[in-house]
């Protein structure tokens, strides 16, 4: 398989995963939904930052209990993992999250 469709393909799961996991537990009936998503090339690596105007993470995400964590999260580690990237979970106005991954 093509080493690029290696990496897109997680690259776009985690993205569905991220914003399944806004509209499902993110947002209340009052506040108008915003998502956010930008990619940016630094050095070795692209990073991709996504953001909602929820109501944020949970602790246990912040504080990286596995043990607590949904399976969505789960998923979401598990395919960054794949990839040899980072992740860093964040409150920043509602969730952050940036997506660290090597460019081969």
């Amino acid at each position: 398989m093509n080493k690029s469709i290696d990496t897109l393909i997680p690259i776009g799961l985690i993205v569905t995963e991220l914003i399944n996991n806004s509209m499902k537990h993110a947002f209340n009936e009052d506040n108008d939904k915003e998502i956010n998503l930008s990619v940016k090339h630094i050095n070795n690596d692209i990073v991709f930052t996504y953001q909602d105007n929820g109501k944020g993470f949970d602790n246990q995400v912040l504080n990286s209990s596995d043990e607590l964590e949904s399976f969505g999260i789960t998923i979401i580690r598990s395919l960054i993992e794949q990839l040899n990237g980072k992740i860093k979970f964040s409150n920043n106005n509602g969730a952050q999250v940036e997506l660290t991954i090597p460019v081969v």
